[in-house]
């Protein structure tokens, strides 16, 4: 039988997206300097999984816009009640979305582990997200998980927030700056997250302000700071600052990352240290700031066993 107009546009239009695919995954592996990474890895992160459902474009908040929205991956083979994370993506504040190649594998590998991931957009720096509107979203997206834990079937003693790069700058500050900071009226509270995890994560902005990388940036993230521009804007933005009021938290990093030098972390977890604040940190071998799924799933098994043993809301 002829192909009609339609079902040829339609074929061209698949075939298209396929390639599209195809071709950001080898320009993902290709950029990625984790050298443990393989293309399986994340060809996998697209394909159906019949272990999780995913449910897109949620809005967090009561009026919605294009900014802030989450995909939701949901476990099916597991047991209820179920851990949550909500997931910030990277992007130097300034660009990225809830479709990072990195956050969409992580989800997955999340949920088929029996956890509730929202990965979610959220105001970006140059478009109402400068700091600390970011942390704002991440914490009205944690509020939105807390006020849905039955709908869910969440469990509330297990939220967790996750970043990757300026993403886990985010996350960090989502629980570790304290409730009145943001004067809002919701039901969530800090003490209700229960750990950070952070992948490559800025934790002192004033040491990163001459980083040739970053230096543009920093200066966009923290302009509309009550500070902002300076260093007692960039040190208000800063988790290394925060660390009195800290959270559990798990570092990631690479040793050999260009961008946010692994000290940032191990400065960041000193400062836990000093302040009896558990902590787990994990470095992976010869790896720069982006880090495969391979890399980032092994990571995560080392985390969650941290995880799983902490005290439930018990901070400081």
């Amino acid at each position: 039988m002829a192909k009609t107009g339609f079902q040829h546009v339609w074929q061209i239009v698949c075939l298209t997206l396929a390639a599209g695919v195809v071709v950001a995954t080898f320009a993902a592996v290709a950029l990625s300097p984790d050298l443990s990474e393989s293309i399986s890895d994340y060809v996998a992160s697209f394909l159906p999984d019949k272990s999780i459902k995913i449910e897109r474009a949620i809005p967090y908040v009561s009026q919605s816009d294009h900014q802030r929205l989450g995909d939701l991956y949901l476990p099916l083979t597991a047991i209820g009640p179920y851990p949550a994370v909500v997931m910030v993506h990277g992007g130097s504040w300034v660009k990225g979305d809830r479709g990072d190649i990195g956050e969409v594998g992580t989800a997955r590998y999340l949920a088929s582990k029996g956890f509730v991931a929202f990965v979610i957009d959220y105001r970006l720096a140059g478009a109402g997200g400068e700091f600390p509107n970011d942390v704002l979203d991440t914490r009205l997206a944690l509020d939105y998980l807390w006020s849905n834990k039955e709908k869910w079937n969440l469990d509330p003693k297990q939220l967790y927030v996750d970043g990757s790069s300026s993403g886990a700058t985010t996350a960090m500050l989502a629980g570790y700056l304290p409730d009145e900071f943001f004067a809002d009226k919701s039901t969530f509270q800090r003490k209700d997250i229960r750990a950070v995890v952070s992948f490559s994560g800025p934790t002192d902005l004033v040491k990163l302000s001459s980083n040739p990388y970053l230096k543009s940036y920093i200066q966009t993230y923290s302009q509309a700071s009550k500070n902002g521009g300076s260093d007692a804007g960039l040190a208000e933005a800063s988790p290394i600052n925060h660390a009195t009021t800290a959270i559990p938290t798990v570092f990631i990093h690479g040793t050999a990352d260009r961008n946010v030098p692994i000290a940032q972390s191990l400065a960041m977890a000193s400062a836990l240290k000093s302040n009896c604040i558990p902590f787990k940190f994990i470095t992976v071998e010869g790896a720069d700031h982006f880090l495969g799924l391979r890399s980032r799933k092994l990571a995560l098994e080392q985390a969650l066993q941290f995880l799983s043993k902490l005290p439930n809301r018990k901070y400081r």
